[in-house]
């Protein structure tokens, strides 16, 4: 884990055995057809370029609480 109680998008979808990081991407930019989306924050907000995004764990909790009932 790259910082206490953050995930990066890879470590979310190891955590999301059936997601892919794909998945994951799309449910932060709102935009999957079948999976909820997802809060994440970018990892520097300063910076410039391509800069990783992190989830905290409350919010993977909240997307996991949106999920459809099995």
């Amino acid at each position: 884990m790259s910082d206490k109680g953050l995930m990066t998008i890879k470590e979310f979808a190891a955590d999301h055995s059936k997601v892919t990081e794909d998945d994951v991407r799309m449910c932060i930019q709102g935009t999957h057809p079948d999976l909820p989306p997802l809060l994440a924050k970018k990892k520097s907000v300063n910076a410039a370029g391509n800069q990783p995004y992190l989830i905290t764990r409350e919010a993977a909790a909240q997307w996991r609480s949106q999920l459809p009932d099995a």
